[in-house]
């Protein structure tokens, strides 16, 4: 493992940038004035004025225990759908207040076979409860047996909504404190909640945490991504580029649209994790955003796993990275 704080250096492959300037010449976009206009569903300030809509967290059904922890299937509502999560608590006795929460946003599922209470993140999870944290992990809408259509979290908001929407709900749930909300996102989710984080909506969240998060700008999620890409990414990134056109011709709306343009908003810590071996989302889109939280002076940790792909199957890095959360939740939400 390397540890690295407001590292100053980025890890880009000589085939990625030779890509990048192939396809555009450039990797950057300089945010273009405002027109007075509206902003477009996409744009970081329209997810900052999409109303909330928080209603009663419910529970559904109750699941087989995670290394002890009782966990339930449990219902909320989000924009008027009928939405479900996966919630795992710990066995000690509930504090004054209610248990610390985790948001954790998974990664990108095929949403007809997804299941709430599949054992994906299993060791995480454990290990988020045996720290003292109940953890909500978010279906997101259309996905399993949420209602909705499924979105992509990385050019839609949707998913993001489905998240704030959740934490707003999170006073009425009897076992959470409401005022100690902490989210983590994995993959696909580390855009849904890096994009909650600069459109928090007050609500009372502590830090982010990303795990191979797809935390660049939007123009490099859509044309600079050297991964495996799931085709119906593939799909949405070319259906965004035929209505939009390409950032060379409309800037305002990948600029707009890329959280990581809106870091300085920021006012909570960030821990940055990626392995080195992944080869689902490239290690530079996390340098990236290291790099622009170090430039905009904000507290934050990024951390790099050698050997470490994409799902932390590498006991090494599994274990490394679960040391290195359960650090920063201890110094950070206390």
């Amino acid at each position: 493992m390397v540890k690295q704080r407001a590292l100053f250096a980025l890890i880009i492959t000589a085939s990625l940038g030779s890509l990048a300037l192939a396809i555009f010449g450039v990797t950057s976009f300089t945010k273009p004035e405002p027109d007075g206009d509206e902003p477009n569903p996409a744009a970081i300030e329209a997810v900052r004025l999409h109303p909330l809509t928080p209603g009663v967290i419910a529970a559904v059904k109750t699941v087989a225990p995670r290394a002890g922890c009782p966990t339930n299937i449990v219902s909320f509502h989000s924009d008027g759908l009928t939405q479900y999560a996966l919630a795992t608590r710990p066995v000690a006795a509930m504090p004054r207040g209610g248990y610390p929460v985790i948001i954790f946003a998974h990664g990108y599922t095929d949403s007809k076979t997804y299941k709430t209470d599949n054992t994906q993140y299993q060791a995480m999870i454990e290990s988020y409860c045996q720290h003292g944290y109940l953890i909500l992990k978010p279906d997101y809408r259309g996905v399993g047996s949420s209602q909705g259509v499924a979105s992509n979290g990385l050019f839609s908001p949707d998913d993001t909504y489905d998240v704030l929407n959740l934490a707003a709900s999170m006073p009425t749930y009897p076992l959470a404190n409401p005022s100690r909300i902490v989210l983590i996102g994995h993959s696909m989710g580390g855009a849904i909640i890096l994009r909650a984080g600069v459109a928090p909506h007050n609500m009372p969240i502590r830090g982010l945490i990303t795990i191979a998060g797809a935390v660049d700008s939007l123009p490099n999620l859509a044309f600079h991504w050297t991964g495996r890409v799931p085709p119906d990414v593939a799909i949405k990134r070319r259906q965004v580029l035929g209505a939009e056109g390409p950032p060379s011709q409309n800037p305002a709306y990948w600029h707009d649209a890329s959280s990581i343009n809106y870091v300085s908003s920021l006012s909570v810590p960030v821990q940055i994790n990626q392995g080195l071996t992944d080869v689902s989302v490239p290690p530079a889109f996390a340098a990236k955003l290291n790099l622009a939280l170090t430039a905009a002076g904000k507290t934050h940790e990024y951390f790099t796993y050698p050997d470490t792909g994409h799902l932390f199957v590498n006991p090494t890095g599994l274990s490394d990275l679960l040391k290195n959360n359960n650090a920063f939740l201890a110094a950070y939400d206390s």
